[in-house]
């Protein structure tokens, strides 16, 4: 596949006007053909002048807190938080983020020159430069969301710029896929408002037990032996003239609730009491399980007023 390169800068002067006015978005669109797959090979930044408050003595750094995001569709800020600041870009796992760095200033604002940032980027340095993450509009945005501490006057200017390295690798694909994968990017874009992925583990100490429980009791576990006299009162009816205990529906459904009895750790599955083990639900005829089966689910309703209009169409219940 052909590799195209593409380099490219933002200079911007930001004026934040007061303590309502903490966000502010610097982007750039790069256009590239359409009809095109390309994967992200490469990406790399420079500050050509590190952000800093401009209109005092000495230039000040810029304290807060700075989002780098590369996305083939324009950025839209979601309801998460990034180092305690609101409205962050989205997660750097969703797959429209192609590249994703956070600079933090210091904590104070101190002469540019003394100034340290620290950053963190995704894909880390080693793997940005062997990336391969696909996309499908022929367009990149590069954008840059400034995250300010609350400063001590204002209006408060800060003023930046920053040259950008990219590189595609790209290809000629069918107007299907091509379509398919514009579609997918563009509901991306809009979906990760709030990611909660995960789940907090309940007693931490025996996760062996929660995934295993055999493993902390130990051994196989009790099961419940069926008597003779349940054996004979459990097949279906065959005929009217045999001898055998005969069986209703409902009697087999109250046998199939007794075997889906909850039990605490150790004891048998399935109702002790009444003697049923869990396995007999397994030999019951599906209609019996799942409850009686109606003759006609939805039922159809339909308009029967003659004074209205529709007369005769199925009507939504």
């Amino acid at each position: 596949m052909p590799i195209v390169e593409a380099r490219e800068d933002l200079t911007n002067d930001l004026i934040f006007a007061d303590a309502q006015d903490l966000v502010k978005v610097v982007t750039q669109k790069i256009n590239l053909r359409s009809g095109m797959q390309r994967n992200m090979l490469q990406m790399d930044y420079f500050w050509d002048s590190l952000p800093s408050q401009i209109g005092v003595s000495p230039q000040l750094s810029f304290d807060g807190v700075i989002e780098l995001i590369v996305t083939p569709t324009p950025l839209i800020l979601t309801n998460m938080n990034v180092d305690g600041r609101p409205s962050a870009a989205p997660n750097a796992s969703n797959d429209n983020v192609l590249y994703k760095a956070i600079i933090s200033g210091p904590n104070e604002p101190a002469p540019v020159g003394g100034a340290v940032y620290q950053q963190r980027q995704f894909p880390s340095q080693f793997l940005a430069t062997q990336s391969n993450f696909p996309f499908y509009h022929p367009h990149v945005y590069i954008s840059l969301v400034f995250q300010a501490n609350e400063p001590k006057a204002y209006p408060y200017i800060s003023r930046s710029r920053i040259s950008f390295y990219m590189s595609f690798a790209e290809k000629k694909i069918s107007s299907v896929k091509y379509g398919i994968g514009l579609l997918r990017e563009f509901a991306l874009s809009q979906t990760m408002q709030v990611s909660a992925q995960g789940r907090s583990l309940i007693n931490v100490f025996n996760l062996a037990g929660q995934y295993s429980p055999l493993y902390t009791w130990g051994g196989a576990r009790p099961e419940i032996m069926i008597s003779g006299q349940n054996l004979t009162q459990y097949f279906l009816s065959q005929s009217g003239q045999e001898a055998e205990t005969m069986n209703t529906s409902g009697q087999l459904r109250t046998f199939a609730a007794q075997s889906r009895t909850m039990v605490p750790n150790p004891d048998a599955f399935g109702d002790a009491a009444a003697g049923m083990p869990y396995w007999i639900r397994d030999l019951l005829p599906l209609g019996v399980v799942a409850g009686a089966i109606r003759p006609q689910r939805p039922p159809r309703v339909t308009q029967d007023d003659p004074l209205l209009p529709g007369l005769g169409n199925v009507i939504m219940v």
